[in-house]
């Protein structure tokens, strides 16, 4: 099992442990803090997201089981684990929406803004919204969140 430290706000703030359990690859981190957090993995020049840190039990949280799959274009060997600010100048993936004019898509009505982000996903910022492209088979179980946004269908969700 290896182990590797998470930095929250440029500070210690607890444990990534990593451990391989046949053709899967679990995550568990614990660190201190009350506000969920986003946490990425970093090593060399590369970062990758891991998944939101939540509160339970009077500290932060996170538990994924990963395949080799979810794990590609991740760093070779992952040094240490944060929020955005962990990574200093090495951030390659922009956090903050993009300019005013630059990504925007509206919806069919106008009434929201959207800026695209990787992976075809959209932020809704003002309204603290989500929406993840919905190419599914099945789309009976989810059709309340189903939304048109630019001709294509996305699951929206609240941030």
């Amino acid at each position: 099992m290896a182990e590797y430290p998470i930095y929250i706000k440029g500070k210690k703030a607890g444990r990534l442990w990593e451990q391989r359990q046949g053709l899967y690859t679990t995550f568990t981190a614990k660190a201190c803090g009350t506000e969920p957090v986003f946490l990425r993995v970093y090593g060399g020049d590369k970062c990758a997201p891991l998944g939101r840190l939540l509160p339970r039990g009077g500290e932060l949280f996170l538990s994924r089981r990963m395949t080799r799959n979810d794990m590609r274009g991740w760093p070779e060997n992952i040094e240490y684990a944060g929020d955005e600010s962990a990574a200093g100048e090495k951030r390659s993936q922009p956090q903050e929406p993009p300019p005013q004019d630059a990504g925007k898509a509206k919806t069919a009505g106008g009434d929201r803004v959207w800026y695209a982000q990787q992976n075809g996903v959209l932020l809704c910022p003002n309204e603290g919204l989500i929406a993840l492209p919905a190419a599914l088979r099945e789309k009976r179980w989810v059709l309340s969140r189903i939304r048109v946004i630019n001709g294509k269908e996305y699951l929206v969700f609240r941030r």
